[in-house]
C-alpha cells in the first residue's frame, strides 16, 4: 500500500468519528428535553393518584362514622320497639291464661300471639348480630356501597316488628270478641266478664314500632 494513501485514510477515519459524535451529542441534547417531560408527567400522575387516593381514605372515613351513627340510633330505637313489644305480649298471656280459667275461649288469641312473639323474636336474634354486619360494612373496602347490606338488615327487623304489631292488635281483637261472645251467652245470668285487655294495651299496641 502507498504509506502516503495511510494518513489519507486516518484523517477520513478521525473525520467520520467526530462527526458521528457531534450527531449523537445533538440527538441526545433533542431527547433530553422529552425523557424530562415524561418523568415530569409520570411525577404529575403520582402525586395526582396519591391526592385521589388520600380523598379517598378521607371520603370512607367520613362514611364509616356516619355509618356507625345512624346503625347506633336506628339499632337503640328498634331494640325499644322490641321490649315494648315483648312487655305486651307477656301481659297478654297472663291476661289469657285467666280468661281460659274464667271459660272464655282464647284459642284464636293465643295463636295470633304465638306469631307476634315468633316475630319479635326473630327481630330480637337479628339485632343481635347488627353490629357484625356494621362492622363488617365499615371495614370494607367501599363503606358507601356495603350500606344496602345494613339496611337491608335493619329493614328485615322492621318487618318483623311490624308483623309482630299486628299480631297483636289481632290477640286483642279476638280477646275482645271472645268475650263478647260469652256475656251474649250469659246474659240474665250474674257473672261478669273482667276487662279483657287495659286502655294501656291497646295503645301500646298501635305505638309505632320502626322508624322510617
Amino acid at each position: 500500500m502507498n504509506k502516503k494513501y495511510i494518513p489519507v485514510c486516518i484523517l477520513a477515519i478521525l473525520t467520520f468519528a467526530v462527526g458521528s459524535a457531534q450527531a449523537q451529542t445533538e440527538i441526545s441534547e433533542e431527547a433530553a428535553p422529552e425523557t424530562a417531560q415524561g418523568i415530569n408527567r409520570e411525577a404529575a400522575q403520582a402525586e395526582r393518584a396519591e391526592e385521589q387516593t388520600e380523598r379517598r381514605a378521607a371520603l370512607d372515613e367520613r362514611a364509616s362514622e356516619r355509618i356507625t351513627n345512624l346503625a347506633a340510633n336506628v339499632s337503640n330505637k328498634m331494640d325499644a320497639a322490641a321490649s315494648r313489644l315483648q312487655n305486651i305480649i307477656d301481659r297478654l298471656n297472663s291476661r289469657i291464661d285467666k280468661l281460659a280459667i274464667a271459660g272464655i275461649n282464647v284459642s284464636e288469641a293465643r295463636a295470633a300471639l304465638l306469631s307476634a312473639q315468633l316475630s319479635v323474636t326473630t327481630a330480637v336474634n337479628t339485632l343481635a348480630t347488627i353490629d357484625a354486619v356494621v362492622l363488617a360494612a365499615i371495614t370494607s373496602e367501599d363503606p358507601r356501597a356495603s350500606w344496602p347490606t345494613v339496611r337491608a338488615t335493619f329493614e328485615n327487623i322492621r318487618t318483623e316488628l311490624t308483623v309482630a304489631r299486628t299480631e297483636i292488635r289481632a290477640a286483642i281483637e279476638a280477646l275482645q270478641s271472645a268475650a263478647r261472645a260469652t256475656e251474649a251467652a250469659r246474659a240474665g245470668t250474674a257473672t261478669a266478664t273482667a276487662p279483657v285487655v287495659s286502655d294501656t294495651e291497646e295503645t301500646a299496641a298501635e305505638e309505632p314500632v320502626f322508624i322510617q
